[in-house]
């Protein structure tokens, strides 16, 4: 049986999905008096590139001999897959500020509005989206009409559905809570990102897409490790927020000291 505390928190982490990019955008066109093009932008490209090029290449390579290799060592899969996001990410960064948001580089408030949108738009579906199907294999599970969902399955896939489960049924409701954390951790990181792209592309600074790059791929094959090393959620998430500060103390400095509005 899957607790109703962990079913509430994971109500409250579906609704909070669907309310923070939504709170961002209204909140930030208020403070900033700017239109939304680039926050909507950003989630477009974000859908863009992470899930439909970036998933393109995962099942090319992860499902090809050499995705058994990769797997087969977390060291090789967090480089992988740290690498993938720094390169999709931040060259669809890249590209929609130098072509898409040309008219928009005489303000750089635009790249705080593009990285809410990026992050927003992901938050909305791993957070908002993602907490969809746990919600309803929990009710399912806890009113004893899983049947509903395994009676199609064959024996493999009922398998591996029991197993989504037991891991529902086993995890704490704080579990849950380590989502929204997650989310505006990743959110703070794609605003960052997304002001030392910006300096690049409207202040002809080559070396800021590689950065870019660089730091997206170091948080993210940090954050593989150690979701393989069983160190708990808590201590992953508050390592993953302290390489996240300084990419952002960065980036503020860059925007306050360089600002055009």
């Amino acid at each position: 049986m899957v607790s109703y505390l962990s079913i509430a928190v994971m109500a409250f982490d579906l609704l909070l999905g669907i309310a923070l990019p939504v709170a961002l955008a209204l909140i930030l066109r208020k403070k900033f008096k700017l239109g939304l093009r680039p926050f909507f932008v950003g989630c477009a490209v974000w859908i863009i590139f992470v899930m439909i090029l970036e998933k393109i290449l995962h099942t090319v390579v992860l499902k090809s001999p050499m995705g058994a290799v990769i797997q087969g060592n977390v060291w090789r899969y967090a480089l992988y897959g740290g690498l993938a996001a720094g390169l999709f990410e931040e060259t669809g960064r890249y590209i929609a500020m130098k072509t898409v948001l040309k008219k928009e580089h005489n303000d750089d408030r635009n790249a705080i509005l593009y990285g809410a949108g990026h992050g927003g738009i992901e938050a909305f579906v791993i957070l908002g989206i993602g907490m969809v199907n746990n919600l309803i294999y929990s009710i399912l599970y806890n009113t004893g009409n899983i049947s509903l969902i395994t009676a199609p399955l064959d024996e493999t896939q009922q398998a591996a559905f029991q197993a989504v489960l037991s891991q529902l049924a086993a995890a704490s409701p704080a579990t849950f809570l380590a989502g929204p954390v997650e989310r505006i951790t990743a959110i703070i990181f794609h605003i960052a990102l997304s002001v030392i792209v910006w300096m690049g592309v409207t202040r002809r600074r080559a070396i800021m897409l590689p950065l870019a790059i660089f730091l997206h791929f170091m948080v993210d094959a940090v954050s593989v490790v150690l979701s393989r090393q069983g160190i708990g959620i808590a201590l992953t998430e508050l390592i993953i927020f302290v390489m996240v500060v300084p990419v952002a103390w960065y980036a503020y400095r860059l925007f306050k000291n360089d600002c055009r509005n």
